[in-house]
């Protein structure tokens, strides 16, 4: 299977590629979100997005309750060996 990648722009205006871990849905909210890792340091992200025709709009902007099952699908990957945490 291939990876995906996504572009993303940083607050100084600089793109990086970053790999696709998962794409899914919060229960309790629906939002949308996107675990990705940076190629250049293994660093992990999460966002909620909303695309719009080829672009593709992040926000970190999570309740209390978002972060917490954000991190209990984190640390579910992380012990089925989907990502190293």
């Amino acid at each position: 299977m291939s990876k995906k990648h996504i572009i993303v722009t940083k607050e100084d205006g600089t793109s990086e590629e970053m790999e696709v871990v998962l794409l899914t849905k919060l229960e309790n909210s629906g939002k949308q979100i996107i675990f990705y890792k940076s190629n250049i340091n293994n660093e992990f992200f999460v966002s909620a997005f909303n695309k719009n025709n080829d672009d593709i709009d992040l926000n970190v902007d999570f309740t209390e309750q978002e972060k917490e099952q954000i991190q209990k699908l984190f640390d579910s990957l992380v012990e089925r060996g989907i990502v190293n945490g």
